[in-house]
């Protein structure tokens, strides 16, 4: 758990160090950064034994893990439109709700399960919103992989729904222990993975987005500002002839 915890405080290290070096890009990368510290604060609450409460993960826990999730698709957000918050209404609400539920489990008496259901839930419906939201400005940007941000965000969804049927189908025995993530090495190498793949999507985003307006650049002539020979070359599907000697 702790390797987790440590793994999200380095990406979001590595994110300040993108924020000083990418300018173009950086009110994503700020929001990207909190998300990353945000996770690493909540996992290591977890960890935490005075945490446990009647809530499975500890109420403290999931408030931010949910926020962290909230804050990775303000960034995703950001970043399709072009430093513009278009959805703010969309992860205010989101998150807003899934709140409520864990808190609802505090002040009403309810079955101990109803609490964990309801945050993978919660935690689910907040992957599965940016998939369906940004696919088309991504793929409008990026093609085929446009794509490339949604296999992460999928793979951490399902693994939330199944958290959801397990605990459904047994739920004395899947919150007996607390938070499986604390005592399954399965899980907690999934959510390795998983916290990797999110984060190295969103800097191919970056990356990607930095290398077509390099290739932008190259293609137009910077006096006149129109195309060039390789530009219109390029955009026939050939590769550029090479001059003599290079």
């Amino acid at each position: 758990m702790h390797l987790l915890v440590s793994q999200f405080v380095v990406y979001g290290l590595a994110w300040v160090v993108g924020w000083v070096i990418v300018r173009e890009a950086r009110r994503p990368i700020t929001v990207w950064g909190l998300y990353c510290l945000l996770q690493a604060a909540g996992l290591w609450l977890l960890t935490q034994p005075a945490q446990h409460g009647n809530l499975p993960a500890g109420w403290p826990a999931t408030l931010l893990i949910l926020l962290s999730y909230a804050c990775a698709n303000v960034g995703v957000d950001l970043f399709a439109h072009q430093g513009r918050l278009r959805w703010p209404g969309l992860w205010a609400g989101l998150l807003l709700v899934s709140w409520a539920v864990q808190v609802a489990g505090l002040l009403w008496p309810m079955p101990r399960h109803w609490p964990a259901v309801g945050y993978n839930l919660s935690a689910a419906a907040l992957l599965l919103a940016p998939m369906l939201v940004f696919h088309r400005p991504l793929r409008r940007e990026f093609g085929f992989w446009g794509w490339l941000p949604g296999v992460p965000a999928a793979l951490v969804c399902m693994l939330a729904l199944l958290r959801c049927a397990e605990i459904l189908a047994n739920p004395v025995a899947a919150l007996e222990n607390g938070p499986p993530i604390l005592h399954s090495q399965p899980l907690l190498m999934a959510s390795l993975f998983a916290a990797g793949a999110v984060n190295v999507s969103f800097l191919s985003l970056v990356v990607g987005r930095l290398v077509r307006r390099l290739h932008g650049l190259l293609d137009m002539d910077a006096l006149t500002q129109l195309t060039n020979r390789g530009g219109l070359e390029r955009r026939r599907g050939r590769r550029p002839r090479r001059r003599e000697g290079e």
